[in-house]
């Protein structure tokens, strides 16, 4: 008996490329053949892992030596970005009138969660480094089974902000898993939990 899964364009996570890490890291998130975008300053980093790309970014002044670099994995889009700051800003503007729901991003440095939070963007965002998943929780409930043990770090985004848990202990950088048991983490406002990976 076989199983097959059917996956409607756009259901399955974005992947947003900012940062060059191993690509065993990003071979699961391609699993289900995502929208590959990534920032111009590591496309030979990824064009070099032999993946399709979809969209690259770029400041603006190569759209056209992109356009004839790409050229074998056509259709590619080519997406200016109006600056620096605004680079992940745009690019999650680009995900959300392309019918994207999710995307993961692909970033070294905690800049990404705070580029994210002024985005004030509509998808559901997970920032993946080389050693931690940052989700954003925007339902104000992070729920999930856990072996006894798991740490999970917690970022606020507002000042006094409060959380409810269930099942975890105060850690020195958030919370540990007392038992193997479904945690919970929760609070009024927009946060952010770090899984190890």
């Amino acid at each position: 008996m076989s199983s097959h899964h059917f996956v409607k364009e756009g259901q399955e996570p974005a992947l947003l490329i900012l940062d060059a890490i191993s690509f065993e890291l990003v071979s699961p998130l391609l699993e289900w053949a995502p929208m590959v975008m990534v920032s111009e300053n590591v496309l030979e980093d990824v064009l070099s892992w032999g993946i399709k790309i979809d969209v690259v970014l770029t400041a603006g002044d190569q759209v056209e030596v992109l356009r004839q670099k790409m050229e074998a994995q056509a259709p590619v889009n080519i997406v200016p970005f109006s600056s620096d700051e605004l680079l992940i800003s745009d690019a999650l503007h680009f995900l959300e009138s392309s019918k994207q729901s999710a995307v993961n991003i692909i970033a070294k440095s905690v800049e990404a969660i705070i580029s994210v939070e002024n985005a004030k963007s509509s998808l559901q965002v997970n920032i993946i480094d080389e050693t931690n998943k940052w989700s954003a929780i925007t339902a104000g409930v992070f729920e999930k089974w856990v072996p006894s043990g798991t740490k999970l770090g917690v970022r606020k985004t507002s000042e006094g902000q409060g959380f409810h848990t269930q099942a975890l202990n105060s850690g020195e950088h958030g919370f540990v898993a007392a038992d193997d048991a479904v945690i919970a983490i929760r609070s009024d406002n927009l946060f952010w939990v770090s899984e190890p990976h």
